[in-house]
């Protein structure tokens, strides 16, 4: 309010810009920019920009594991666009292979019931890769809780890694930043989350803080918004067939019984809750 008064210039930046920043800030907005994520063409223009000559054709696969941290390290105009690919791709690679550092879930202790429900998860994976028992005898969804910094997403990549399948993580505020983060481009990016686990299927698709999502109908800001997002993330959800050989594992920090949606925890979809336990 000061600032305003003051007629200071305001700019809020997050990365979930109607949960984080203040309502009445959202409402006097005059201008709203979605940074979206790195890609391919987005890289080529920055070396292009400080070496003064474009690269030859980038791996999406590569950019899109890259972060502005790299290309900070890797670009220099001293280097040249191939001297700046070559040192980006080994950055890139070597955080990759730092994440192989991933423990099986054997040697993780701690997480009481969750732990049991995933070793449940990997015997059951392993039969239908087999093909020993049909999809619809796999535990295809999960949805663990508990306050921050317990490990749930280290927990859902352990869980990936001893059931050897492909990992895939989102979230609300992955969907919102892509691209212009119109309503209409973040319900196409949650269809394409779930469209590339069952591409890489068999596959966890890992969605953290689902609880970015509201109640629909609750009367708060863009509830309009809010109603189609949730909508999108329920008919992904639904029919164990359509989504054959994807197991989704979601998280949040609050009871889910009073925070999300009814019809996300309903029969079929999230109804295996776990609480992820205070180490003892």
């Amino acid at each position: 309010g000061i600032a305003l008064q003051m007629r200071c210039a305001i700019i809020g930046n997050a990365a979930d810009v109607d949960r984080v920043l203040p309502r009445d800030l959202i409402r006097i907005t005059d201008h709203r920019v979605t940074v979206p994520p790195l890609d391919a063409e987005a890289i080529a223009a920055v070396i292009a920009a400080v070496t003064g000559k474009a690269p030859q054709p980038i791996d999406p696969d590569l950019a899109r594991r890259t972060t502005t941290a790299d290309l900070m390290l890797a670009i220099r105009s001293d280097r040249g666009p191939e001297g700046c690919m070559k040192r980006l791709r080994r950055l890139v690679d070597r955080t990759k292979a730092d994440d192989d550092t991933t423990p099986m879930l054997h040697d993780l202790h701690g997480l009481g019931e969750a732990r049991e429900w995933a070793l449940n998860l990997v015997d059951d994976l392993r039969d239908y890769k087999a093909g020993t028992i049909p999809w619809a005898s796999v535990a295809k969804s999960v949805l663990i809780w508990g306050p921050p910094g317990k490990g749930k997403t280290f927990f859902a990549k352990s869980v990936a890694k001893t059931a050897n399948v492909n990992f895939i993580a989102t979230s609300y505020s992955e969907w919102q930043s892509t691209k212009d983060g119109h309503l209409g481009t973040v319900t196409r990016a949650i269809r394409d989350c779930f469209a590339a686990a069952k591409k890489n299927a068999p596959s966890i698709l890992f969605i953290d803080e689902i609880d970015a999502l509201p109640k629909r109908g609750t009367g708060r800001y863009a509830d309009e918004w809010w109603t189609a997002v949730v909508n999108t993330v329920l008919e992904e959800l639904d029919g164990f067939t359509r989504r054959e050989g994807v197991v989704v594992i979601t998280a949040c920090n609050s009871n889910p019984k009073k925070t999300l949606d009814p019809a996300l925890v309903r029969s079929g979809r999230l109804d295996k809750t776990v609480y992820i336990p205070l180490p003892d």
